[in-house]
């Protein structure tokens, strides 16, 4: 083995060169932000977070210091970077939750407990906040309703029982709330927060001197607690010690200066003590916080001449020509030109409800033209009142009998209904003869909607053929080129109009489109900024730079746009649709669900909105709706087998399985010999216990089918849920013998040898498999990955290398990783190079940042070692081999207080890890510290 000494040049040149800057600031903020030293921890993590914006304990501990001195909104940025980042979301959300709390986002608190991956201790904590979230949107039933329902997992948690007291005494029910309380102390220590409840309960009981005495104890004992102290200060305020109650106040004031809840409570006493001037100016402080903008007042005068509004409507000034054509509409006899300019412009301007009166107002006029006529139809459908436009159609067609217009309106009825299709072959069928260029636009539409870009890039071809110079049919091409991919003829095109009209917003767009397919997000805001710097209404640019903001994880400014758009194409579902991706994409449920209600309005069948409801009801974990959404789709699915399959497994996710089974029976019954359905209705059988039920549907298969690899895999399945392990990995075996190339079984195997199935069969078999295909990855995989498990590194190397071969092959950095383990006793300088190419290929993943941190700690190169733990411990702070590989440092470097705190607060000891024994004697020295 080479000289560690030697090494540690080596592991320095790994780094980059500011790693030991920001690993020496972020240690000096950690140590005094434990000393209570804040203002020195946030310029010591300032400075850390200077060098590395991305340094994910800097960021994670920025956020606790903004937290803690007030700073919300700030602080939440960060814990929500972090968590982008990669963090721990066990370290990161139960800070988050709190500062959402704090900012009145309750929606974005009552579900956070439900996240995947938490540890039991953070979940019961999310789950405890997510109550509180649901007492302040005052629904404290439902708050109750949430805490009960979580009993029976969390029957030895002394906190729930104590929540559960206060909530009780908060609707008056003294009764459950002293049953509540007596659980809670017999169940765990007389903590701050029992204590609390215990005066709480005395104060309900109208004891206040008790009540005064238990919340003076609870401050001793946790002194900088805002509640506590708050209720403290009330309490003082009420029996009119006023003087302490406002040396709490200015505690708080000094601890959060912020806090909603605080200045309340100093309005109150400033009342209380006939200070009414400087209560009032706190409460109109708070009344101007609180008081929203929400729309803006649009009541332009009428004043102008027929003349001028004509005039406007050439221009393209519709403002200016609506207030003056409805001012001379107003005292003139129309014409049905003047109705069609004034609701165009009308429409233009987003003013749908008022075209829509001008309109009805003279439906026997604008019947004698069949543009305006066709106008008021689009109209219609635009603001979801189809039917009126349904009911137009028989006029029109006994007036206009044959009409191309009439066709037109028909297909965009059809189009409204989402039926693409039909309104396709209906548009082609009736407009054979057709040489109007305004029906091969509308064929352009549908075959975009359709996905048909490459028939659509023909279409707008015989438009350029009609009229070469037409730049809006340059624009449609270039648009349509894009979405083809062919980004050079689209930028052609793009740079030829703009050349002619540099402010041409189409063609401005879609060079904004063909920047962001060149992944080049910030020079197309740019441009889209440009459009909308011009005209703030124009929905197109907003749309776009929505979705671009929302790709760059900018969603506040994402959502902004669309919002803007929602209210300028009010009854359009594009906002709509982007919204409900951006508010899932931030869970922010809530938000989801009320754009989906909506969409639901303006398309109340569609499939594809119903099944999105679903999903974010599941998201809510309010499965019964979720049920009740899922239910619908089935009655419009019923006759389409294939999707009946698809809509099995979203039911199965909203713990509908009776649903699941009925649309696979349905749709077997549709086609009984096919054997996908068949054997996802076995799955849900097992999935569901319901074995005698799925013993007898294997064997119909194996009737119809014959034993196939799928049978067989089934088959372990059975035996496995019957706890079989045996049977299960010899199915397993023979489901991999019949189709080599069928990874589940593999992988099924794979993990029974880790329970101690036959380790020489499964090699035996991979070896066979890896000898009739020897580009089989994931076997080769599995078999390197079970010899290294199992300490056979010489043959482990020999796979790893082999594989280290393939072009393209997912995972490999954990590959690497696994290489730096083997050769950490073998060759260090070669394990750190291993380790160097692991974390080259995935830099955010705990287990190779420990790796590495590992390998230099061992190097004695702690400082950096501890950098990289640190870091890994963000990202999965459950690891105890991370745990140990941490103490073990800051033993080596005299922090052994903090040593002994990491293994101790982590629970390590109590886990199953290689490294168990090390990490218990480490303990144990620590102990006799």
């Amino acid at each position: 083995m080479k000289s560690l000494k030697l090494l540690l040049f080596t592991a320095a040149l790994s780094l980059p060169s500011y790693a030991q800057t920001v690993a020496d600031f972020y240690e000096k903020a950690l140590d005094a932000f434990k000393e209570e030293k804040i203002q020195d921890s946030y310029i010591y993590t300032k400075n850390a977070l200077q060098q590395d914006p991305d340094h994910l304990p800097s960021k994670l501990l920025m956020g606790r210091i903004l937290l803690m001195d007030g700073f919300i909104p700030d602080s939440i940025d960060e814990f929500e970077e972090a968590l982008l980042g990669g963090a721990d979301k066990n370290l990161v959300l139960p800070f988050l939750a709190q500062a959402y709390l704090l900012s009145g986002l309750y929606h974005k608190v009552v579900d956070l407990y439900t996240e995947p991956g938490l540890t039991e201790e953070v979940r019961l904590n999310l789950l405890l906040v997510s109550s509180e979230a649901k007492v302040r949107q005052g629904k404290i039933e439902d708050s109750i309703k949430l805490l009960e329902s979580n009993l029976s997992k969390y029957a030895n948690k002394a906190s729930l029982y104590s929540t559960l007291a206060s909530r009780y005494i908060s609707v008056d029910d003294l009764s459950n709330a002293e049953a509540y309380l007596i659980k809670a102390l017999t169940i765990g220590k007389q903590s701050p927060a029992i204590l609390y409840t215990r005066g709480r309960l005395e104060e309900a009981k109208g004891n206040k001197a008790k009540a005064l005495e238990i919340f003076e104890k609870v401050d001793q004992q946790d002194p900088d607690n805002p509640t506590y102290m708050r209720t403290l200060a009330t309490t003082y305020a009420e029996m009119e010690e006023f003087d302490r109650a406002n040396d709490i106040v200015a505690k708080i004031e000094l601890q959060t200066p912020g806090d909603v809840q605080n200045k309340l409570l100093k309005a109150r006493i400033l009342a209380l003590t006939n200070q009414q001037f400087e209560a009032d100016k706190i409460l109109q402080e708070l009344t101007n916080e609180f008081s929203l903008l929400t729309e803006q007042q649009r009541n332009e005068r009428i004043q102008l001449s027929l003349i001028t509004g004509i005039v406007g409507y050439i221009n393209k000034s519709y403002d200016l020509a609506s207030t003056e054509l409805a001012r001379y509409l107003s005292e003139r006899k129309p014409t049905v030109e003047i109705i069609g300019m004034l609701a165009d412009s009308l429409l233009r301007l987003g003013y749908y409800k008022d075209a829509v009166k001008i309109l009805e107002k003279h439906q026997d006029i604008i019947l004698n033209n069949i543009e305006v006529a066709a106008l008021t139809c689009e109209l219609y459908i635009a603001i979801n009142r189809s039917f009126k436009c349904e009911a137009l159609v028989p006029k029109l067609d006994m007036r206009y009998p044959g009409h191309t217009d009439v066709t037109l309106i028909k297909t965009k009825l059809l189009m409204d209904r989402g039926q693409y299709t039909e309104a396709y072959d209906y548009l082609t069928s009736a407009t054979t003869d057709s040489a109007r260029l305004d029906v091969t636009k509308l064929k352009i539409l549908l075959l975009a909607n359709l996905g048909n870009f490459t028939d659509a890039y023909e279409q707008a071809g015989k438009l350029l053929d009609e009229d070469p110079d037409n730049i809006g049919y340059q624009v449609i091409y270039a648009d349509i080129a894009v979405r083809l991919n062919r980004l050079d003829t689209a930028t052609a095109y793009v740079n030829k109009i703009i050349k002619v009209d540099p402010k041409n917003v189409g063609a401005l767009v879609t060079k904004a489109r063909i920047q962001f397919a060149q992944e080049e997000p910030q020079p197309a805001i740019i441009t889209l900024d440009s459009i909308l710097q011009e005209d703030k209404r124009n929905v197109s640019a907003l749309l776009l730079s929505a979705q671009i903001h929302a790709s760059e994880r900018e969603y506040e400014q994402a959502i902004n746009q669309l919002l803007t758009a929602k209210e300028l194409s009010n009854n359009s579902v594009k906002p709509r649709q982007l919204l409900v991706s951006v508010y899932r994409e931030q869970r922010d449920w809530e938000g989801a669900l009320a754009e989906i209600n909506q969409l639901l309005s303006i398309r109340r069948l569609s499939t594809d909105y119903l099944i999105q409801k679903a999903e974010i009801l599941i998201s809510m974990n309010r499965e019964k709706e979720a049920r009740s959404q899922l239910g619908a789709v089935f009655g419009q699915w019923a006759e389409e087998p294939y999707k009946l399959s698809a809509l099995s497994k979203l039911q199965m996710r909203a713990n509908d399985y009776e649903g699941a089974e009925k649309s696979l029976l349905a749709a077997i019954e549709k086609v009984p010999n096919q054997p996908t359905f068949r054997l996802e209705y076995i799955d849900l059988l097992i999935n569901q216990k319901a074995l005698d039920k799925a013993k007898g549907e294997i064997k119909t298969f194996i009737s119809l089918f014959g034993k196939t690899a799928n049978s067989e895999m089934l088959e372990g399945d059975f035996a496995f849920a019957k706890g079989n392990r045996k049977a299960a990995f010899a199915h397993y075996l023979a489901s991999s013998k019949l189709d080599g190339n069928f990874q589940r079984p593999i992988l099924k195997m794979y993990q029974l040898v880790k329970e101690g199935q036959p380790l020489d069969a499964f090699l035996k078999h991979i070896h066979s498999l890896l000898a009739n295909d020897g580009d089989n990855h994931l076997a080769r995989h599995l078999l390197a990955d079970t010899l290294f498990s199992n300490g056979q590194y010489a043959e482990a190397i020999e796979q790893y290398n082999m594989l280290l071969e393939v072009d393209d092959l997912p995972r490999k950095s954990y590959i690497y990783n696994n290489l730096a383990i083997i050769y950490k006793d073998r060759d260090v300088e070669q394990a750190i190079k291993y380790s160097d190419l692991a974390l080259d290929l995935t830099p955010d993943s705990a287990a190779i940042l420990d790796t590495k941190g590992w390998l230099l700690t061992l190097n004695g190169d702690y400082q950096q070692g501890l950098a990289l733990l640190r870091e890994a411990y963000t990202l999965n702070s459950s690891d105890p081999s991370t745990h140990y590989h941490i103490a073990y440092n800051l033993n080596a470097t005299g922090k052994r207080d903090e040593a002994y705190t990491i293994l101790s607060s982590n629970n390590t000891l109590t886990k199953d890890f290689t490294e168990l024994e090390k990490a218990k004697a480490l303990y144990q020295s620590l102990e006799d510290r």
